[in-house]
């Protein structure tokens, strides 16, 4: 079965604004595509029906949008958003991932 229509259109937004921030390498894995500025910023994993995206900051954001946050290191957060619609590629996701990717500069 192939992927849902939208997938590929929230795709190609996310990158599309992601890129704006500055260089970004889009680094496809074995089942993730990892975004990096000089270190990982953000990972992508696409699923039939959505995109899920982890974004790695230092800090934990409480947000409705971000059902699960994990703490990998103690420098290091892990949070969790599922994106179904490209019109959730909006300004306050941008500005969670272009915190990730500052921090990675």
């Amino acid at each position: 079965m192939g992927k849902d229509p939208i997938v590929p259109l929230i795709y190609k937004k996310l990158v599309k604004e992601v890129q704006k921030f500055g260089p970004v390498r889009i680094d496809p894995k074995k089942t993730t595509i990892q975004l990096t500025n000089k270190a990982g910023f953000a990972t992508m994993t696409i699923r039939k029906p959505c995109i899920n995206l982890e974004i790695y900051l230092n800090h934990k954001i409480k947000h409705k949008r971000l059902p699960k946050v994990e703490q990998s290191s103690a420098n290091r957060y892990v949070h969790h958003i599922t994106l179904t619609s490209p019109a959730e590629v909006d300004e306050e996701l941008l500005s969670w991932l272009k915190e990730g990717y500052e921090q990675k500069a």
